[in-house]
């Protein structure tokens, strides 16, 4: 009886985004329930036209999450009105959002990982990232030598490097 009242008033608000589960529970507890088993199939067909008519934004979501660009994502799923949602757009927007939140704990742990570290025999290292930077004096530095050119750099692969010289003692 408490599905039947959620089910009447998300109908009388038309609010039929999330409506289609408690239906579906509605006819697992009580299967012969012809109006719910027909209100069943138009909410199916229902979601079935929104998913048509959302197609192009839903494979340029998909597209962005396949990119790992959750922001630009959730961004555009925010375009669809609340009217327009589906379960496949929810569905969509949660898996945005987790995994930019997974995104976010790696990249944190990551940073992490880059502080200075001590290795077994005292050797301090420091990480140096992959990426690209101008080395070099610019050209108006008042200090720069004649045979000084500042040029792009890249570092294709991170690595550690130790913070002073190699001592013999480290050597042997």
């Amino acid at each position: 009886n408490n599905l039947r009242d959620k089910i009447a008033s998300a109908i009388s608000g038309k609010r039929l985004l999330g409506l289609l589960p408690v239906v579906e529970q509605c006819l697992v507890l009580k299967p012969d329930q012809d109006d719910l088993v027909k209100l069943k199939n138009n909410l199916i067909a229902h979601e079935a036209q929104l998913d048509d008519r959302n197609q192009p934004i839903i494979s340029q979501i998909q597209a962005y999450i396949q990119q790992q660009q959750f922001d630009a994502a959730l961004e555009m799923l925010g375009t669809i009105t609340p009217q327009q949602q589906t379960s496949a757009t929810v569905e969509l927007s949660q898996q945005a959002a987790t995994e930019k939140t997974a995104k976010t704990v790696l990249e944190e742990a990551a940073n992490r990982a880059r502080v200075p570290i001590t290795n077994t025999i005292n050797m301090r290292l420091n990480f140096i990232p992959a990426g690209t930077f101008l080395m070099g004096s610019p050209a108006n530095d008042y200090v720069r030598s004649s045979d000084e050119h500042q040029h792009q750099v890249t570092i294709s692969k991170a690595f550690y490097i130790q913070t002073t010289e190699v001592t013999q003692g480290q050597w042997q």
